[in-house]
């Protein structure tokens, strides 16, 4: 719970932006790619001739080394974002991959961009690497980042706070939490289908971002939550893939060991093309489930995450609602006036 003496914005530690970190070109790339799938999953609107989801690495140059001292090919970390602006990719979703490129690692990151589209939607069903969702919240960011921060903890979700990516979150900073996996020490418990998802999807971090949305008088942020599939997928496909080859391995050999007990090696050979074709309907069967247990998941982490939006909202409401109601007194009517138009009692008159 949130200490009665302590500020709501000292609810997240701050810590000094990383810009300063020097990136490989693989990485940059990798880095473009992934903010503008983000900016596309977003629906945000890109400037013509810069389609979402395509990364603008090209239109970078090779090297934006100039005042840093580093060789060519190498990036400081504000270099990737200002080069990304310029493509025309919005600075939240460039500073959010950063963050998720740090969290899930270089290697893992390039490697998931390489992975053939079509194998991911013939083998996931998914169009989208990762699961967001986003709230408007009538709350100042202070309250929303205190009102989280003892929310995030409880059951379903049991997140742990990780850490705050660059400046602090109610000024553009991005708070890290780590997700529960089946299979770490100590396991979690309860094992939740929150939990159960992410495991099977390999989400191990979300990542927060409050951005304002009110004003002073009426206070308002949006809060975003994003969760990576990006290391998950990678061992789902090679998995499904491998399940493929042995399907195929098994139905052949065994249609060929079938056809050459009954017709030598004509038998032989026609026993492996109908093994061959019997694989052919499995191997669709196996897709089709793939792609049906993703986008279940995907759905099921969608609906929790929005659970939990809604109780961050959920906890500010209450809060509103049993808090002494504030006098609505109206400039230049008299005491007795004022104190009825307070009650709602406008037309009431002295007793």
């Amino acid at each position: 719970m949130t200490d009665a003496h302590e500020p709501p914005g000292a609810a997240f530690p701050a810590v000094p932006a990383a810009d300063m970190a020097i990136l490989g070109e693989a990485d940059a790339l990798a880095i473009w790619a992934r903010a503008a799938r983000l900016q596309a999953d977003a629906d945000a609107v890109t400037p013509p001739g810069h389609p979402g989801g395509a990364p603008p690495a090209d239109e970078a140059p090779l090297a934006i080394a100039a005042g840093t001292g580093a060789p060519a090919g190498l990036y400081l970390a504000d270099e990737i974002v200002a080069a990304g602006r310029a493509a025309g990719i919005d600075e939240r979703f460039l500073r959010l991959a950063l963050a998720e490129h740090e969290a899930i690692g270089g290697a893992t990151a390039i490697a998931a961009e390489a992975i053939d589209e079509r194998d991911r939607a013939v083998l996931t069903g998914l169009t989208s690497r990762s699961v967001q969702v986003s709230r408007v919240i009538p709350e100042s960011p202070a309250t929303v980042l205190a009102h989280l921060r003892d929310a995030v903890g409880e059951a379903p979700w049991s997140l742990a706070f990780d850490s705050v990516v660059g400046a602090h979150p109610e000024h553009g900073g991005i708070l890290r939490f780590t997700v529960p996996v089946i299979g770490d020490a100590p396991a979690p418990r309860p094992i939740t289908s929150f939990i159960y998802q992410a495991s099977r999807l390999g989400m191990t971090h979300l990542h927060v971002t409050v951005t304002r949305r009110g004003t002073a008088d009426v206070p308002g942020c949006e809060l975003t939550v994003t969760g990576d599939f990006r290391p998950g997928e990678q061992f789902s496909i090679r998995f499904y893939k491998w399940l493929q080859w042995l399907l195929l391995g098994v139905w052949t050999l065994a249609g060929t060991l079938v056809g050459a007990r009954t017709g030598a090696v004509l038998g032989a050979v026609l026993g492996a093309a109908a093994g061959v074709a019997a694989s052919g309907g499995f191997i669709q069967l196996v897709r089709a489930i793939g792609r049906w247990e993703h986008r279940r998941a995907h759905r099921i982490l969608r609906a929790e995450l929005e659970s939990l939006l809604r109780r961050v909202q959920h906890t500010g409401d209450a809060a509103r609602a049993f808090a002494p109601a504030r006098p609505r007194l109206v400039r230049g009517d008299g005491d007795a006036t004022a104190m009825r138009r307070a009650s709602g009692l406008v037309g009431a008159t002295p007793a």
